[in-house]
């Protein structure tokens, strides 16, 4: 269902734009989660500053 849609935004550097995109996120999905984290230095590394990465993807439960 779409209760189970969670939306992570990944960054470099600076986590303003990560923050501005999950506004805008909110705006039209308020009642989603939203995971913002940093990306790895590896990644960073090779992208530089400045990046956003965005995925969406559906939460599972086991109730095994």
């Amino acid at each position: 269902a779409d209760k189970d849609i969670v939306f992570n935004i990944a960054y470099s550097k600076d986590d303003t734009l990560a923050k501005e995109a999950s506004f805008k996120i909110l705006e039209k999905y308020p009642d989603k989660n939203i995971i913002i984290d940093p990306l790895s230095l590896v990644v960073c590394c090779h992208i530089g500053p400045g990046a956003l990465g965005l995925t969406v993807s559906k939460t599972t439960v086991n109730n095994a």
